[in-house]
């Protein structure tokens, strides 16, 4: 059975909700997990969404003491656009930001990301970041600031992995992910945004290292889902967001 939901002890409300889905990479999750609580404000909360894992996400962090971290498990494999989804569900900030299990959330990011939505009226809704991978850093190639209609749509469609944030009621009021896809499904939900002409930000200093969290010890964590999907499915989703976003693609040719 799935835990119920529980009240954010000591605080009436945080200020940011960090959801780290997980799915067998329990030493991978350890180190991501340790990155977002450093990263995220003393009133904040961290949720890890335990996917159904024989390696529980709860035996593998037993070691943390932080009234912070919650930990939520699935009944059996949901596959990672439910988890998020219940993630978002279980959280009580109005600002929720998402991590991967294997990914490390930069120290500084969270702090950057509260400051820039105080310092603008209104406040932007969405955003991500570029990256750090292997040492260089990876983007869209936006500069730092707020998204607007010039730009490719390409340019404007952030993977949760990139350091992705968002309003809880937005989340909620376009859906959240589709359950139904497997991969490629923040893709998706970026075209949904965009479909709806919502202009996020993007920060050109990365706001994650992936794949960092992977270390020696996590030779036996699970491999990454988007490097070992198959072609053809990846090409039947492709296909599918080719035909339910016609009209916006049509508008962007590029």
């Amino acid at each position: 059975m799935m835990k119920s939901r529980q009240p954010f002890a000591a605080h009436t409300q945080p200020d940011v909700s960090l959801v780290i889905p997980t799915y067998e990479r329990p030493a991978a999750l350890v180190v991501a997990v340790r990155s977002g609580l450093a990263a995220i404000p003393e009133n904040g909360e961290l949720i890890v969404v335990d996917d159904g894992t024989e390696n529980s996400a709860t035996d593998s962090l037993q070691h943390f003491s932080d009234e912070r971290l919650r930990i939520e498990k699935t009944p059996g494999r949901q596959g990672p656009s439910r988890a998020r989804n219940l993630g978002v569900s279980f959280s009580n900030s109005d600002l929720v930001f998402f991590l991967d299990d294997d990914d490390i959330l930069l120290p500084d990011y969270v702090a950057r990301v509260l400051k820039m939505r105080d310092m603008n009226d209104p406040a932007p809704v969405f955003g991500f970041s570029a990256v750090l991978r292997s040492g260089s850093t990876s983007g869209s190639g936006l500069k730092t600031g707020p998204m607007h209609q010039g730009q490719t749509l390409s340019s404007r469609l952030g993977g949760l992995g990139m350091g992705f944030w968002i309003e809880r009621s937005l989340y909620i009021d376009l859906g959240g992910l589709d359950e139904t896809i497997r991969v490629n499904e923040d893709t998706e939900f970026c075209l949904r945004l965009a479909n709806e002409n919502i202009l996020g930000w993007y920060e050109a200093d990365p706001g994650v290292d992936i794949d960092a969290a992977r270390t020696k010890d996590s030779t036996q964590d699970a491999p990454s889902v988007t490097k070992t999907s198959v072609l053809a499915d990846r090409a039947k989703v492709f296909e599918m967001l080719l035909r339910k976003y016609s009209d916006l693609f049509s508008e962007h040719p590029k």
